[in-house]
């Protein structure tokens, strides 16, 4: 039950760190702050959009509302998965902290060839070939390939600082106890 605990640590760090970055604020200009309040609920889609494109926007739509239905799946079961660690809890948890280090940096390397990334990332995520806009869409013009480059990279940066931040975290609380009971 351990290896299920250690793999749902890092799925429950990506997809956490994803979700917050994908509603973070700070990262959208003017414009793609309506689209962004689209994909949440709050609006609806603005009809300077192409018929492809506003397909499009309603397929990612779903894709995030799904997205959301599976981050919380996987954090009731991570959650129950807490019962069962069989290993002292604190070797437990320092592996499911490194474990996300090494992925999320292994990862990173996505950035390397990152059109080939994002083309089989398309591929594989919708059913339809809407996603394949021409170059003047509007769309485009919005979150050109380099806005999506960056977003990954801002995710991974997030998921090592943060899977960083809690084995560090875990380091000094082991030792802070192992302090006190001597």
């Amino acid at each position: 039950m351990n290896k299920l605990f250690i793999i749902l640590t890092s799925i429950i760090i990506f997809l956490f760190v994803f979700k917050l970055t994908l509603f973070d604020p700070n990262i959208y200009n003017k414009d793609q702050k309506e689209i962004i309040d689209f994909l949440k609920g709050e609006k609806e889609l603005n009809n300077k959009f192409s018929e492809r494109e506003t397909i499009h926007m309603n397929d990612v739509k779903r894709k995030i509302n799904n997205f959301n239905l599976i981050f919380y799946l996987f954090l009731i079961i991570y959650s129950f998965s807490l019962y069962n660690i069989k290993e002292p809890i604190a070797k437990t948890l320092k592996i499911a902290t490194l474990v996300p280090i090494a992925i999320f940096t292994l990862l990173s390397l996505f950035l390397l060839n990152f059109q080939s990334t994002f083309i089989i990332f398309h591929k594989i995520l919708f059913q339809n070939n809407l996603w394949l806009l021409p170059s003047n869409s509007l769309l485009l013009q919005l979150f050109p390939q380099e806005f999506f480059y960056n977003f990954f990279k801002i995710v991974l940066i997030k998921a090592i600082s943060l899977s960083t931040g809690l084995f560090v975290l875990i380091l000094i609380t082991k030792s802070f106890l192992r302090f006190n009971h001597h």
